[in-house]
């Protein structure tokens, strides 16, 4: 074989060799790389904070043996946060709700509890938090076509000590943590306070950490996913399942 056709040997060899590298370094036709979502969905409604209170369901029941009657007479209000939202896809893996929740006190339940901090002390000058803030995470998993909602709630008791929400946001995540939407609801420009956050109003030090006493926050538990709460019965169909 003499030097050119050796040359050209070689031009081919490495013609199939470029070749073969492309093929494996090129994804396949309509497949994604990773991290890049295919998951198509949109929320359809987003829960306002002033619109969350509702009366827990009063359900009737035959109990054998002795029930004692109900104690509380009077109604209490929940304040639950229902989303719908909808896939276009025949099934979805899953997807991750994370919730993010700020709430105000009242003037006269700040009273009240100031005054009995300052009780506690033996008199000495105190201050309490005004702001309050819930997080919880959602996992939704095998969700087929079609409109699905997702909802978490305060109880009674918490919403009465620390007060009625004023923010509400809810960030929904892929299978990969890839984020597909953020949307916030507000009463107070809560997400505008921190140009840096870019409306992450959860990540702000402005926000979260803000030594004005009057603007403080303090992070608190309690924030529900629906299956925990007396609403779990209603409308059950309208949820996936949750892990």
């Amino acid at each position: 074989m003499n030097k050119f056709a050796l040359l050209a040997a070689a031009a081919a060899a490495a013609s199939v060799s470029a070749l073969a590298q492309m093929r494996v370094s090129r994804p396949a036709a309509g497949s994604r790389s990773k991290g890049d979502s295919s998951v198509k969905m949109k929320i359809d409604h987003m829960p306002k904070p002033g619109e969350a209170l509702v009366t827990a369901p009063a359900y009737q029941a035959q109990v054998a043996g002795n029930l004692q009657p109900p104690i509380n007479k009077r109604p209490r209000k929940w304040a639950l946060f229902e989303l719908r939202y909808s896939t276009s896809e025949d099934w979805v893996d899953e997807l991750t709700f994370t919730w993010h929740v700020l709430a105000q006190a009242e003037k006269a339940e700040l009273n009240k509890s100031r005054k009995a901090a300052e009780r506690e002390s033996g008199g000495a000058k105190a201050t309490v938090t005004p702001f309050s803030y819930y997080t919880a995470t959602v996992r939704y998993v095998n969700i087929p076509r079609g409109s699905h909602m997702a909802c978490v709630g305060l109880p009674p008791s918490t919403v009465e000590h620390f007060g009625k929400p004023v923010c509400v946001t809810v960030e929904i995540t892929d299978k990969n943590g890839k984020s597909l939407e953020v949307r916030t609801e507000e009463t107070m420009n809560i997400s505008k306070a921190d140009q840096n956050a870019k409306g992450r109003w959860w990540e702000s030090e402005t926000v979260m950490n803000n030594r004005n006493p009057n603007l403080k926050v303090e992070r608190r538990n309690g924030l529900l996913d629906r299956s925990k709460t007396p609403f779990a019965l209603i409308n059950s169909s309208d949820y996936e399942n949750a892990e």
